[in-house]
């Protein structure tokens, strides 16, 4: 359903004052046609740990010290939701396409 303005309405709810009240921390992915799981999954915990509202000192510690190439999805999401725990996190994933609506 491409042309119906999906992502300038995320935008706008994204970029909105108010949702800075309501969420912990704001993502905005691009998610490319040859999705990987684990590169969306780095995205995110590397938005979230980079954020400025992120106190963890010893989680950013370990994030920052991981090269990220190596280390397995479930690893890396154990860590964000460690991270998150407790938080709320508003996130978009942008320009995804499902060819195949029956999944």
């Amino acid at each position: 359903m491409g042309g119906i303005r999906k992502t300038t309405l995320a935008q706008l709810i994204y970029n909105d004052s108010v949702m800075e009240l309501h969420f912990d921390f704001k993502v905005w992915v691009c998610v490319t046609n040859d999705f990987d799981i684990f590169n969306v999954t780095k995205t995110i915990a590397k938005k979230v740990i980079t954020s400025q509202r992120f106190d963890n000192d010893d989680l950013k510690r370990d994030f920052t010290s991981l090269t990220f190439d190596n280390e397995d999805l479930d690893f890396l999401q154990v860590k964000l939701k460690e991270a998150l725990k407790g938080r709320k996190l508003l996130l978009v994933l942008d320009d995804i396409w499902i060819e195949n609506y029956s999944l």
